[in-house]
């Protein structure tokens, strides 16, 4: 799945998510194959953008090696406001976790 802008499509795209409307109805379902005759539709409907299947699923993004005390030290760097709350800490080792589960 990607986010393109209106002004990215392509005749033959595949809507990956439904688009929605400002009071909430379903303009095009999940599944709709893009017209090039939609695009002047999606602009009077205000849609700036939307979300389109992608022909393969995509890679994950590749995690670099990293030592346990660099990711440590980052981690800390970012979460050094809300260590006092036991809540975060938490999160933080779980992303610690998982990060490192990821390296190859």
């Amino acid at each position: 799945m990607k986010k393109i802008t209106v002004d990215q499509i392509e005749s033959g795209m595949i809507l990956a998510k439904p688009i929605i409307g400002p009071v909430g109805n379903v303009l095009l379902n999940e599944g709709t194959v893009i017209q090039s005759n939609i695009v002047s539709r999606l602009k009077t409907w205000g849609i700036a953008s939307l979300y389109i299947q992608t022909e393969s699923k995509e890679a994950p993004e590749k995690v670099e090696k990293q030592d346990h005390s660099e990711l440590e030290k980052k981690l800390k760097e970012k979460f050094g406001l809300v260590l006092d709350s036991a809540l975060m800490v938490g999160v933080m080792q779980t992303i610690k976790d998982h990060r490192l589960k990821q390296q190859p």
